[in-house]
């Protein structure tokens, strides 16, 4: 077949979305890319113009799409955790890490060129397919179609860890070293023995869990670096509604450990098939000598096994808990590319700019060993600034 045959045409009015249900909702692998959660989500973020998802026909049938969105936003150039001035920015943004349906180099070069063709228009500064699998076929031809200046000037990668799960929760820690394994046994004896009687675990998991959590969770959450960093959880409505939307679904899981009432560590993830997604997690500080967040997580973990699951995807980026219970270590990379424009070409010298002086920084950090212990003064600080805010100044 060549690939004249294949023809691209876009969904981005509710009707056009909801004609697609049946073909997308067999093929979706990413909470972040579900139909529902994609129309949910251009309800409650203002900077969305609209959903923008591109479907691939053959024979007047779809064989593949790409979902995205159409947004109105701001880009802030961050060196090391300092954030910059802000610049606005029109921009697909592609979500999920992947074609869905037919993954093929055919799909590939014709999504890429429907792509450049709107971006040609003038009107959009560039297309965002954040965080695709580096051996993904759209970021070939983006390497292949484009020419330098209209695609990103680097190409930074970021770890995406994964652990698959054995059936039953022994046989998780039979993976363990003997001597890790022993320890992971006795903190949660010891931290139960401290607090005897006074400890509780719970799972959210029903729609009407989703006020309780999320109470719980803002009281942890207000408090860590990543709050500090405008990340992590925040009892908002984008993040309530999506919890009702998951909990609907049969998809959401989210766990708490309390100590006489008060909340002290949680995860939260979502399901898609036999994979369980992380999307949120944090634990008081002030009790980490107990490991609650990894007592918190062997309580997540057994459920999970008892649930089906046979894989976590713990989300992007590099994290000591990823690193310490992960498996299989992929690398993912934002493939970006910019209109013809002399704003758009401006707006890819200066983000490659940062990336290039943050990379530099870090390597510089790692070569003298202070690299971990810059990021953990700097998340110290961070976690102490939002500790004294008063509590109705965060996460509203």
């Amino acid at each position: 077949m060549s690939e004249s045959e294949i023809i691209v045409r876009t969904a981005n009015t509710v009707d056009e979305i909801e004609n697609l249900r049946a073909f997308w909702t067999g093929l979706n692998r990413h909470p972040e890319s579900d139909i529902d959660f994609v129309v949910m989500l251009a309800s409650v973020r203002p900077e969305i113009i609209r959903p923008h998802i591109l479907v691939a026909y053959e024979g007047g049938q779809p064989v593949a799409m790409l979902v995205g969105r159409l947004e109105n936003t701001q880009t802030r150039p961050r060196f090391g955790y300092l954030k910059l001035f802000r610049m606005p920015v029109n921009q697909f943004v592609f979500v999920g890490g992947q074609l869905l349906g037919e993954d093929s180099d055919r799909i590939a070069s014709a999504i890429i060129r429907e792509i450049r063709m709107r971006l040609r228009d003038g009107c959009v500064d560039r297309a965002l397919m954040g965080h695709f699998s580096t051996a993904n076929a759209l970021n070939k031809f983006v390497k292949r179609e484009c020419p330098m200046w209209c695609r990103g000037l680097t190409h930074p990668t970021v770890q995406h860890w994964k652990t698959e799960l054995p059936d039953t929760f022994e046989a998780f820690l039979a993976k363990r070293p003997k001597k890790h394994r022993y320890w992971l046994r006795r903190i949660g004896k010891i931290f139960e023995a401290r607090f005897d009687g006074k400890v509780i675990y719970r799972i959210y998991k029903a729609p009407q869990d989703v006020e309780p959590f999320c109470k719980a969770a803002e009281a942890v959450a207000q408090n860590t670096y990543q709050r500090g960093l405008g990340a992590g959880f925040i009892d908002n409505i984008e993040n309530r509604n999506r919890l009702a939307l998951m909990t609907r679904s049969g998809w959401s899981r989210s766990y708490v450990v309390f100590v006489e009432g008060i909340p002290l560590a949680f995860w939260s993830g979502e399901r898609i098939g036999d994979t369980f997604h992380l999307t949120w997690t944090g634990f008081d500080s002030s009790y980490r000598k107990y490991e609650i967040g990894t007592i918190l997580y062997f309580k997540m973990v057994e459920d999970l096994i008892f649930w089906g699951i046979k894989k976590i995807d713990y989300g992007l980026g590099w994290a000591q808990y990823k690193e310490r219970f992960g498996d299989t270590c992929l690398l993912d990379q934002d493939v970006v590319i910019y209109a013809p424009t002399l704003k758009a070409i401006g707006l890819n010298i200066i983000l490659a700019s940062e990336d290039i002086v943050n990379r530099t920084g870090e390597k510089i950090l790692s070569i003298l060993k202070l690299r971990d212990r810059f990021k953990k003064l700097w998340r110290s600080r961070l976690a102490d600034k939002t500790a004294s805010l008063p509590t109705n100044a965060v996460g509203t």
